[in-house]
């Protein structure tokens, strides 16, 4: 199941609006019209199809998902984090907000089923050691399973603290819309940057980067 992230499509601006009786009488500009309506038809037709649908107590939650493996910037950008806590999966067996102060960090959303998370896990826990003198890392597994989550993090070679949030219990504070989601927060706590979608390893190293220049 992918989990990337849909690209925004940019539609061109509508064309000027004509008097019926042109119309009628114009049957290019009507065709014209047809297939443009036809087009913007399938734009958000496709943007449906790229939709998952994660379930979760019998009930589903659509997340806009696509194959673009483009890098989109979230909602919570430039904002405080949230305030969080949570059973802890790896690390400390409780794991809260209260955690991420006085030092940069990386808050990556994942879950083992992530076909994208998978992708892109195994330079996260590269990143997290060569950047493990200036830079916190911190997993928070999403809709998942314990087992599946765990024997997940053993096999990508993740170290760092994970948090364990099997009922999405932060969706709605994270304005989460899907996996993976990465959040580079300054130890003041103000969201440096927030990624949607798969980093490659170049990403990931300029953003790191930026995070701890932004942090001096």
């Amino acid at each position: 199941m992918s989990t990337t992230y849909e690209e925004r499509t940019t539609v061109n601006p509508e064309p000027s609006i004509l008097p019926t009786t042109a119309l009628l009488n114009s049957p290019k500009k009507i065709i014209g019209m047809v297939l443009l309506v036809t087009a913007a038809f399938g734009v958000v037709f496709a943007v449906y199809l790229s939709t998952v649908v994660v379930k979760s107590k019998g009930a589903t939650k659509n997340l806009i998902a696509s194959a673009s493996g483009t890098t989109l910037t979230g909602p919570l950008q430039g904002k405080q984090l949230p305030s969080f806590s949570l059973p802890g999966l790896q690390g400390p067996s409780s794991i809260s907000s209260t955690l991420i102060s006085g030092k940069p960090t990386v808050i990556n959303f994942f879950a083992s089923w992530c076909t994208s998370c998978q992708a892109e896990m195994a330079t996260l826990a590269s990143a997290s050691r060569s950047f493990s003198h200036n830079v916190a890392f911190l997993g928070i597994d999403e809709n998942d399973t314990a087992s599946s989550a765990t024997k997940f993090l053993s096999k990508y070679g993740v170290t760092y603290p994970v948090a364990f949030d099997p009922k999405v219990s932060l969706q709605g504070p994270f304005k989460l819309v899907g996996l993976p989601t990465t959040l580079f927060v300054e130890p003041n706590g103000k969201i440096y940057r927030e990624i949607l979608g798969t980093m490659s390893k170049g990403v990931l190293t300029q953003n790191l980067k930026a995070l701890e220049k932004a942090s001096k």
